[in-house]
C-alpha cells in the first residue's frame, strides 16, 4: 500500500485556514474595517484575503491591527487566521530562504512569523508588515500574470525580534 507524504507546514497551514473559514462559525471581521461605508456584514477570512491587495494602504493597516490584536490574545483560531491571511507571504518567504519551496524553509517561515507575532516590538512590527506587504504584492503580481514578485527589503533586513516589552507601533493600539 502506498504511503501518502507528509504535508508540507504551509499546506497544513492552508488546510486549517480553510477549515477556519468554513460555515458556521467561521473566523470573520467586520466589513465596517474593508470599506468604512459597507454595512457592518461579517467578512470571512478567506474573502478578506483575496480582497487584500485591493484595499488602500490605510484600511490594510487598520484590518491588521485588528487581526494582529486577536492573535496576540492567545487564541490559536485567530494565530492561524493571521498567518492564513499572510499565508502568500509565507510561501515567498519560504522560496526566498531556500531559493525552492521545501519543509525546513516553511517550517521557518512559520517559526518566523510566530517570532515577529508573541514579541510586541517595533521590529516584530515591521515583519508582520512584510509579510502583509509581500502577500497583497504576489497576489497582485499573479493576477496580473507576473511570475513572481521581489519585495524591496528582504527578511533578513528586518532581523530577528527583540523580546524588550516595548509597544508596537502601528499594529498594537
Amino acid at each position: 500500500m502506498p504511503h501518502d507524504p507528509t504535508p508540507s507546514p504551509l499546506a497544513t497551514l492552508e488546510t486549517c485556514f480553510r477549515l477556519l473559514c468554513t460555515q458556521p462559525g467561521a473566523l470573520t471581521i467586520d466589513g465596517h474595517l474593508l470599506q468604512p461605508r459597507l454595512t457592518h456584514r461579517p467578512v470571512p477570512l478567506d474573502d478578506l484575503r483575496s480582497r487584500f491587495p485591493q484595499l488602500d494602504p490605510h484600511s490594510r493597516l487598520a484590518v491588521l491591527t485588528v487581526l494582529v490584536r486577536r492573535a496576540r490574545t492567545g487564541s490559536a483560531a485567530w494565530k492561524v487566521g493571521l498567518a492564513g491571511i499572510l499565508l502568500p507571504g509565507l510561501r515567498y518567504l519560504a522560496v526566498q530562504q531556500a531559493q525552492a519551496p521545501t519543509t525546513g524553509a516553511e517550517a521557518r517561515a512559520i517559526t518566523w512569523f510566530r517570532a515577529a507575532l508573541t514579541a510586541p516590538t517595533p521590529e516584530a512590527d515591521c515583519r508582520i508588515r512584510w509579510l502583509l506587504e509581500a502577500t497583497c504584492a504576489t497576489q497582485a503580481a499573479q493576477a496580473s500574470g507576473c511570475p513572481r514578485y521581489e519585495p524591496q527589503r528582504s527578511d533578513t533586513a528586518l532581523g530577528e525580534p527583540r523580546a524588550d516589552g516595548r509597544k508596537m507601533v502601528g499594529l498594537h493600539n
